[in-house]
């Protein structure tokens, strides 16, 4: 007698759930709050939804996701620039010490030749 009773308030309670599923569902809660006359009487209960509980689970994890995400991203974009400014940095450094090099080799070549010229000038005189 007693598990009837229960098996036909747990049907009651399905049925109001089931009707007013959409209702739980578009309130986004956790704590669903129905009211529904029943012979008369006004019920007012709450039920915990977890389908609600659970795409916040997800939502919360999907947006925890996408900061992390924003955050490797910004991270690589800054060790990109950094590498990127590091070697045009070395690419001008190398540039410039050619050039240098490039001059101080052409004094001395320079300077190399006016000495043999000046040796061929002394040897003819």
């Amino acid at each position: 007698m007693r598990l009837s009773f229960l098996v036909l308030q747990s049907y009651k309670f399905y049925l109001l759930n089931k009707r007013f599923f959409s209702n739980c569902f578009l309130s986004s809660t956790i704590n669903c709050e129905y009211s529904c006359h029943v012979g008369g009487y006004k019920i007012l209960y709450k039920t915990w939804y977890w389908p609600v509980f659970v795409l916040r689970l997800v939502y919360i994890w999907f947006m925890f996701g996408l900061c992390l995400v924003y955050v490797w991203f910004m991270f690589g974009l800054c060790l990109v620039y950094v590498w990127f400014m590091f070697g045009l940095c070395l690419v001008f450094v190398w540039f410039m010490s050619g050039f240098i090099n490039y001059k101080i080799s052409y004094k001395s070549y320079k300077s190399y030749f006016c000495y043999q010229n000046r040796l061929i000038l002394r040897r003819r005189a």
